[in-house]
């Protein structure tokens, strides 16, 4: 049994209280929680515009939007983050330690995505004073607010989310064991934590492996990652989202 005190609890928390401190969760900044969504909401568009080869096959179209709405967009991320917070030793004691060690790469990754998300935020709005989020405004901003390591670092996280939810889906032992506790997940309060990781496992069943679906993902953003800090004409492949 998983012992709350153990690393990977540690780890959890550490991921926790640092996206608890980030100024989007201040209800008095309406303006910047605003602006936050308006960037939030550009980068969507964008994502599914990068990929929209695989989003249009219908073998890849599920895997892909969870990648992209769920895991990089962070639709899937904020609220599984507030209820770990509230319920982390009873989801210890439930769910399979390694299913846990995959959902603390979903903490990593979003507390690393929102900080770079405020970043981005302060520096269009403020710095640049921008009043909406267009291609070359974001790619200025992109560039400037943060270190390239960090979009590096985002990205090997999201690999590593994405590849534990695969790896684990393909062990029937982690697998079964995850199936077995739907219920006591739902009663002691863990469904959005129990949801998050099954809605994982149910895209990424259907691939086999899916190494080189999410390979192709992570690669194509490293590499917009690249064009943007190499002051590419066209980063993204595209003029405008």
């Amino acid at each position: 049994m998983a012992k709350k005190t153990g690393p990977v609890a540690q780890k959890m928390q550490e991921e926790l209280s640092r996206y608890r401190s980030l100024r989007q969760h201040d209800f008095a900044q309406t303006e910047f929680r605003e602006q936050v969504y308006a960037l939030k909401e550009w980068q969507s568009k964008r994502l599914l515009r990068t990929h929209d080869s695989l989003v249009n096959d219908e073998r890849y179209r599920d895997a892909t939007l969870f990648f992209i709405d769920d895991i990089y967009g962070g639709a899937g991320l904020v609220e599984l983050s507030h209820q770990i917070e509230r319920v982390m030793r009873k989801a210890f004691r439930i769910l399979p330690e390694k299913v846990m060690r995959t959902a603390n790469y979903a903490l990593e990754f979003n507390a690393l995505s929102a900080e770079l998300d405020e970043a981005m935020t302060s520096f269009l709005f403020k710095e640049m004073g921008v009043t909406e989020v267009t291609t070359d405004s974001y790619i200025e901003a992109f560039r400037e607010s943060v270190d390239s390591s960090q979009r590096y670092q985002q990205a090997a996280l999201a690999k590593s989310l994405a590849q534990g939810l695969d790896k684990y889906v393909r062990s029937r032992l982690v697998y079964g064991t995850f199936k077995l506790v739907k219920k006591p997940s739902m009663k002691v309060g863990i469904g959005e934590l129990y949801n998050f990781m099954d809605k994982g496992f149910s895209v990424m069943r259907p691939l086999g492996s899916a190494r080189k679906f999410i390979d192709e993902i992570v690669d194509r953003e490293i590499a917009i990652v690249d064009r943007i800090y190499e002051r590419s004409e066209d980063p993204f492949g595209f003029s405008s989202v």
